[in-house]
C-alpha cells in the first residue's frame, strides 16, 4: 500500500535517498557503505566500486557492482547536497514510509528484484537503489543498508575495506 509522505514540495520520482550524518555536509557517496554493510546483497564477494559526480551540480554517485554470468548485484548511493533548493529534483512524495532513519525514509514501489529507499536528514538526501537478479529485494534489507548508510561510525574510506 502506498502512502503519501509530503504535503509540501515533493515530487513522486523514483529516488533513493538517505541523508548525511550532519544538517549540510554529505560523505562521498562510496564512503557510506562498507563491504560487511553490503555483505546482505553481495555475500562474502568484495564488489567493484565505481564513483561519478552528477549528473547536476552538489551531486555524486557510487555504484557498487558484481557480476557473475547472468546473476548481478547493484547497489548505487546517491547524494544529493541541499536538495530543497534543487528544482530539478523532486523528493518522492509517495511511497511507504519508514520511521527511524533520518527525518524522513520512503520506500518506493519497484519490481521484485529492485527497491529504492530515499532518506532526509536536514537539507540533504542520500539515495540507495538495490538490484539483485536473480533475487529477491524486500524492505527489510533496504532499510538495513539505509540505516548503515546514515549510521555515525567509520567507513571504508576511512579505516580501509570491512
Amino acid at each position: 500500500m502506498e502512502h503519501s509522505v509530503f504535503s509540501g514540495r515533493t515530487r513522486g520520482l523514483p529516488a533513493v535517498s538517505v541523508a548525511p550524518r550532519s544538517s549540510s555536509f554529505l560523505s562521498a557517496p562510496c564512503a557510506l557503505l562498507t563491504t560487511k554493510d553490503m555483505r546482505p546483497v553481495f555475500g562474502s564477494a568484495r564488489p567493484d566500486a565505481r564513483p561519478t559526480d552528477g549528473p547536476s551540480s552538489g551531486t555524486a554517485v557510487c555504484t557498487f557492482s558484481r557480476v557473475v554470468g547472468s546473476q548481478i548485484a547493484l547497489v548505487s548511493v546517491s547524494t544529493r547536497g541541499d536538495y530543497a533548493r534543487d528544482l530539478s529534483y523532486l523528493f518522492p512524495s509517495e511511497g511507504k514510509p519508514v520511521a527511524g532513519i533520518g527525518n524522513l525514509a520512503v520506500i518506493t514501489p519497484t519490481e521484485p528484484a529492485h527497491g529504492e529507499i530515499t532518506v532526509e536528514l536536514g537539507q540533504n538526501s542520500i539515495a540507495i537503489d538495490v538490484v539483485s537478479t536473480p533475487g529477491r529485494v524486500d524492505d527489510n534489507l533496504l532499510v538495513h543498508v539505509a540505516k548503515d548508510a546514515v549510521s555515525d561510525r567509520p567507513t571504508v574510506a576511512q579505516r580501509g575495506h570491512g
